[in-house]
This record gives structure tokens, sequence and C-alpha cells, in this order.
């Protein structure tokens, strides 16, 4: 595993590698955020480093011809010590949708929009099987890569993608199929997985959310029917944004056979894509987690 300071190159040489890119007639795009957490409860204090970029170059929606995307996603902190994962993928877009080759990321989280509970990157790391389903997180713990392929098709407001991964040390198979309606105003999304483990039945996780977004506003529901892999859940969030820089955000996350964690939290954007955030998760059966971050959102 990387060190925390390797940890921190590598994502900062991803997020500002496009600035060395000099192409033309190719659509370049990076998504990403890069983030310091300190998280303090019960008596103990934790720093967190989190980053997730991703980088993308291809001829562009409605386009034919090669491309590669690529991305790294990191944590540093108690439990996630130094884990980096890199994502890579040879991409051939046509007019039928995008096909990746390589190790690209799995598709059950494309068009999830549950929000960090509390706001915090570590709990999310923590919950992610939930809604994005387990190739990251199983590639992040176990440091297997997962070879693989998907496919991305945008029909406008209908979207969809499917990916299959292959742990081939530990002979597991993870196939997922996603899709999304968004009307702008109102959104459905759901994601099926399914896990081939060695010597057992197939382990199937379903994940749907609905909701609905507005000028200053979005809120949201969703459940997941997990199976002997992930347990059932129940979410939902709500946010209001009284002006671009202000953001306040309410979470749920109810773990079938676990006491309900509620989230609030409060981000101020500034600079261009840097942000400060602060937020509390608590329950009935743990003690208040508070945490504050600093980071930057590109």
């Amino acid at each position: 595993m990387m060190s925390r300071k390797a940890a921190l190159s590598a994502m900062a040489a991803a997020a500002f590698l496009p600035l060395a890119v000099n192409a033309q007639d190719v659509n370049i795009e990076t998504l990403g955020v890069l983030e310091l957490e300190y998280l303090s409860g019960d008596g103990a204090d934790e720093t967190l480093v989190f980053g997730d970029v991703s980088l993308s170059v291809d001829p562009g929606l409605g386009q034919t011809g090669l491309g590669f995307d690529g991305g790294l996603y990191g944590l540093d902190g108690d439990g996630f010590e130094g884990e980096l994962i890199a994502f890579g993928a040879l991409t051939y877009r046509t007019s039928y949708g995008k096909f990746s080759f390589g190790v690209p990321r799995s598709a059950a989280g494309t068009y999830s929009r549950m929000p960090e509970i509390g706001g915090s990157q570590y709990f999310a790391a923590e919950t992610q099987v939930f809604t994005d389903g387990i190739v990251t997180y199983a590639y992040l713990l176990d440091g297997e890569t997962p070879i693989g392929l998907r496919y991305d098709g945008d029909y406008g407001a209908l979207k969809g993608a499917v990916s299959l991964h292959r742990f081939d040390d530990s002979d597991v198979d993870v196939a997922d199929i996603a899709v999304s309606f968004d009307t702008g105003r109102f959104f459905v999304n759901g994601a099926y997985e399914s896990v081939w483990l060695p010597s057992t039945s197939v382990q199937s996780t379903l994940h749907l959310e609905i909701g609905a977004t507005g000028a200053n506003y979005e809120a949201g529901i969703g459940y997941t029917v997990g199976s002997n892999l992930v347990d059932d859940a129940l979410m939902a969030w709500a946010t209001y944004q009284p002006n671009s820089a202000v953001a306040v955000t309410a979470s749920l996350l109810d773990i079938d056979g676990l006491s309900a964690i509620y989230g609030l939290s409060g981000t101020y954007s500034f600079a261009s894509g840097a942000y400060l955030q602060g937020g509390i998760l608590d329950s009935s059966d743990a003690d208040a987690v508070f945490d504050l971050s600093l980071g930057y959102k590109f």
C-alpha cells in the first residue's frame, strides 16, 4: 500500500494531468474530489486523507473512436492506511454507446445520488456497498485488481450502464447493471448486482432511489435489498442550497438490525471548487461523531 505522501502526490498528478495534454478533436473531462477530513467522537480523534479523481479522453458524445478512462480512489486513515487503487480502461465510443475494456469502474454506483452521511468521506467509504456495490470496496481492502469490461449508453433522460468484473485470485465474478431516468425535476435510478462466489450460490443486491430536484433543493429516498453479503438498508436525504456558496444536508441511513444513523452537514464553497464542510453523525447506540473537512472539487 502507498504512504499518505505518495497517495496525495499520485492523486494530485491525476487531477492536473489534463493541463499537460494538448490535443484537438477530443473531449477531455476530469471529475473528482480531494479532501482532508478531521473526525472527533467518543474521546478519540482521527484525520483522514481522501481522494477520488477520474480522467476521460475520447471523441465525445455522438462521435466514434478510441479513448481512455482512468481514475484513482484512495484513503489514508484508521482502517484505511494508505490504500490507493487505480482504474484504467481503453474505450471505444460508437453511436450506440461507449465500451470500456481493462479495469473500468463498476456500473452499480454510477447514478446514485445519496450524499455522504454527515458529510463524512470516511463513513461513506465504510458504507459504499449499499449504493455502489462491492467492486471498489473489495478492490480497496484486498488490493486485487478486478479486470473487466463496461458499457455506457446515453439516451437523453434515460441512461444505463452494465459492467462485468473478475477477481481472478479470489475466483469471484461481479456483474452490475444500472439505469437512471432524470426529467430535470424528478429522478429515478436503480442498480442490480450479482456476485458469484466460489462454491456458493449467487448473491444479488438491488438498490433503488427516487427523488426530486429544484432550483435550490434536492430530496430523495433509497432502499437496498441485500443478500448474505450486504444487509437491507433504508436511506433518505434532503439538501437546501439558499445560494451558490452554501448548502445544508440532512441524511439518514437505517441498516437492517442496527439503529438508524442520522447526519447533518453544512458546506461553504469558495475559490472555484474549494470548500469547507462541517457535520455530525449520531444514533441511539453510539456517541455522536463530528467531522470537519477542507476539500477541493473539480
